[in-house]
């Protein structure tokens, strides 16, 4: 499991990789709570609501969209019960009974795919638009959360996380208290990520984690080459098809730039990867002020899918978005 880097110019610290996953799981608790997938008399109403939201997909190489199918299957079941209900009378046997397996199949295949990283691969279509649901689980968590589980979703969310020096203290009463009750877990080093962060308040701390872009990096200095026009910045398949004397220019200018950069001090290295990940991703401060106010993507919660006015929030909040 990946471990999570805090790091500053002159101190390092990390916190345990079963952690940095279980801070997913924090996140996920308002967003749940919010889209109300129980299993009880108006479970099928509730997940079919959801289910409008998320396009079925036809069969092909990846199958069917199994939700929609579970929501059929539950919906028959739930019917044939009805209907055979409308024939017993009170004081007869009873033949027949609520098999609750396809619901049970239904809750908890939507449960999965809405609270855990396959939201991330799930997109709900609302007022024309597309909507990431990863992006609707963490920012329910904001919007909805203590401090400690918007914290838990910044970290898990976003791949660097830049803590100014004034705002380590500030940090670190935020960790203390998720340890004393918000569900942040002993024995995962945060004690140490604590102190290492009150030990200075002038040097920014960085965090990335190890299956990411590492921090500090030649490319998150800006030192590599741009892609080639026409070329998205990861778009490595469209890159693979580029011609093979196009590939190794760059690759070579990017062996290059890595020598250049083995051949700075760390102190160096960090300032020009603060200052290169600032430049492409500004809003990636944590302070009191962004710690709910910077959202991921469009701030769409699921209490705004949910109400009935669904779709002037969602069309407000990609507007809003937009104009930033």
């Amino acid at each position: 499991m990946s471990v999570l880097y805090f790091t500053s110019p002159s101190a390092e610290s990390t916190l345990a990789g079963p952690e940095r996953h279980w801070l997913g799981t924090l996140a996920a608790g308002p967003a749940m709570a919010a889209w109300n997938l129980n299993v009880g008399v108006d479970s099928i109403a509730q997940c079919a609501k959801i289910l409008a939201m998320i396009p079925e997909v036809p069969d092909g190489e990846h199958g069917a969209n199994y939700l929609h199918r579970n929501l059929r299957e539950a919906q028959a079941d739930r019917a044939r019960f009805d209907e055979q209900a409308k024939h017993w009378r009170p004081g007869t046997p009873m033949a027949f009974r609520y098999d609750t397996t396809s619901l049970l199949r239904l809750v908890d295949g939507l449960r999965f795919r809405l609270g855990t990283v396959s939201s991330h691969e799930t997109t709900f279509h609302v007022a024309g638009e597309n909507v990431n649901a990863g992006n609707v689980l963490l920012n329910t968590a904001l919007a909805a959360g203590a401090d400690p589980i918007r914290l838990a979703a910044k970290l898990y969310g976003w791949h660097h996380i830049v803590i100014p020096g004034e705002h380590r203290a500030w940090v670190a009463d935020i960790i203390d208290a998720g340890l004393s009750g918000a569900g942040y877990r002993s024995g995962m080093r945060w004690d140490d990520i604590a102190a290492m962060l009150r030990a200075n308040d002038t040097e920014p701390v960085v965090t990335s984690h190890s299956t990411g872009n590492a921090f500090p990096s030649a490319y998150l200095a800006g030192m590599y080459p741009s892609m080639p026009d026409g070329v998205d910045e990861d778009d490595w398949a469209a890159y693979d098809q580029l011609p093979e004397e196009v590939r190794r220019a760059r690759e070579a200018a990017v062996t290059a730039a890595d020598e250049a950069w083995e051949k700075l001090d760390g102190w160096e290295q960090f300032w020009k990867a603060l200052t290169g990940l600032l430049d492409r991703r500004p809003w990636c401060q944590l302070t009191p002020d962004t710690l709910a106010g910077v959202m991921f993507g469009p701030a769409i919660t699921a209490y705004d899918l949910l109400a009935q006015d669904r779709d002037e929030r969602v069309r407000a909040a990609i507007e809003r978005n937009a104009s930033r």
